[in-house]
């Protein structure tokens, strides 16, 4: 099971400050459901340090015999397929859902896994953008 330390909870994608606890757990939510996952929250434990880490669980994904990272243009077809666009400038690991403000970043090969069944996410930073970040996003749409 993934163990989260408190207090690393990944980064803000607009000030790149370190996202609280809720914020995670949000994240935790919309990958579940825009991508169909059981990401649960299963306990704490202590840290070495004194401090408390989150305990989270993901259903075992089992990736295709004989099957490589997924390339760029798989992973582009897989957000499309969902109606997400690609963001320019984000190196192709960022795709925008204007239809429900849905964002998906680190959408890179080491976080998709080819299946039998097609490619599944794991690991995906999902937010519903605030203006700021809805900002940017757009320019990287008109960019595109």
């Amino acid at each position: 099971m993934p163990v989260v330390v408190a207090g690393r909870f990944g980064r803000s994608e607009v000030d790149l400050r370190p996202c609280t606890v809720w914020e995670y757990f949000e994240r935790l939510r919309l990958h579940n459901d825009w991508f169909a996952d059981d990401i649960r929250y299963a306990g704490v434990i202590p840290q070495a340090n004194g401090s408390w880490g989150f305990v989270t669980s993901q259903p075992a994904i089992e990736g295709a015999v004989g099957a490589s990272r997924p390339a760029a243009i798989d992973i582009e077809r897989y957000f499309r397929a969902r109606g997400f666009q690609p963001v320019a400038g984000h190196e192709g690991k960022t795709y925008y859902r204007p239809s429900d403000n849905a964002a998906v970043f680190d959408a890179h090969a080491g976080n998709l896994v080819c299946t039998v069944g097609g490619l599944l996410p794991i690991d995906l930073v999902t937010v519903h953008p605030d203006d700021q970040l809805l900002r940017v996003l757009e320019e990287g749409l008109g960019a595109g």
